[in-house]
């Protein structure tokens, strides 16, 4: 099971707070902009400077421990949320640096309109095989196939920003 365990101090020291799942507003726990380490038990995490995953500012943390704020890529307590990637599929998000409402997918999905994210795409993850990102439904338009990895913006994945509308593995 994915978790990830936050610290108010450095070196895991502290209050300390568990999470299986995304967070948008650590605030609610009394965490916000308090977190100085932490430790990725299991999952890979995107910490955010600001809640509801926004903010110029994001972390990817893969499993490990992260004794202070520096080894977790951020400035220290300026963490405000925290959201979980899936094990397999492709996350494509709503803004730029993976901010913004995210869409999890692990099948084709020939029309993005169906699910609320038809020309939103801005920034994508992709976490197994290779995906076909579409200009238009139905699979056709000009297409962008991504591998593995991790294209914060348009101009990394070679796509054309909010433009794509259907998805399906290669």
């Amino acid at each position: 099971m994915a978790k990830i365990t936050i610290y108010k101090d450095i070196n895991f020291g502290g209050q300390s707070w568990e999470y299986n799942d995304s967070k948008s507003n650590l605030k609610d726990d009394g965490f916000g902009d308090k977190v100085s380490s932490c430790k990725v038990e299991d999952g890979r995490w995107i910490l955010y400077k600001d809640s509801n995953y926004g903010g110029n500012d994001c972390r990817i943390l893969d499993p490990g421990e992260y004794a202070d704020f520096h080894a977790m890529g951020l400035s220290d307590n300026s963490l405000d949320s925290l959201r979980l990637l899936p094990i397999s599929g492709i996350c494509l998000f709503e803004h730029d640096n993976y901010r913004g409402q995210m869409v999890a997918l692990t099948d084709a999905v020939s029309d993005l309109k169906e699910i609320n994210f038809d020309n939103k795409t801005s920034s994508v993850i992709v976490v197994s095989s290779t995906w076909n990102l579409y200009e238009d439904k139905d699979f056709k338009g000009d297409k962008w196939p991504l591998h593995v990895g991790l294209y914060a913006t348009p101009k990394l994945g070679d796509f054309n920003n909010d433009s794509i509308s259907s998805v399906k593995l290669q």
